[in-house]
């Protein structure tokens, strides 16, 4: 299935810089502005390939730290608050919610509110907020490790893959740069 593209029918109201209308815009549609020595856009997308490989060749021994993720870290719902171009551009509400994540989380709702204002759809909030729960389905572990000078070069989101021995069990894992 093709992802649809992104519409947007905001009026900005309310004076703020530049650059956070233009991150309040990109954000809507699953984009981060990465600034710098360049201005670079990346954008969340299915079907992106690694950039980078980590293994025990490149990461400096003793710094691979793995951690789990907390019940309480696991989002199991999402209400989006998006402005309805249809209604007069009044800000609505939808909660999307994942049964299966909130049975296997003690049976406790705990909701992710995200506002986006340049999304005046209702299928693009609730395609946004599905995006969402099935990342946090799926995030399961932290790595965090130090690298030598060749991987530094690395950007925000980036799609790498990981391959680390840990208690005679060799794995792979996949996953995007975070810091």
């Amino acid at each position: 299935i093709k992802e649809r593209r992104y519409v947007t029918s905001m009026s900005i109201t309310q004076q703020a810089k530049t650059i956070d209308h233009i991150n309040k815009v990109l954000s809507a549609c699953s984009t981060v502005l990465i600034p710098g020595d360049k201005i670079y856009l990346h954008v969340d997308r299915p079907g992106r390939y690694p950039v980078h490989v980590f293994n025990e060749t490149n990461i400096i021994d003793g710094t691979f730290m793995t951690k789990g993720v907390r019940e309480e870290e696991i989002v199991n719902a999402i209400d989006v608050v998006y402005t309805n171009f249809g209604n007069h551009y009044k800000p609505e509400t939808i909660s999307v919610d994942n049964a299966k994540l909130i049975t296997s989380t003690s049976g406790i709702r705990k909701p992710l509110q995200v506002t986006l204002e340049a999304v005046s759809r209702h299928s693009e909030a609730v395609r946004f907020a599905q995006k969402l729960l099935a990342k946090s389905k799926y995030k399961r572990r932290k790595y965090s490790f130090s690298v030598f000078e060749d991987a530094r070069d690395l950007g925000i989101g980036e799609v790498v893959s990981l391959s680390y021995r840990t208690a005679g069990t060799r794995y792979g894992y996949g996953g995007q740069v975070k810091t």
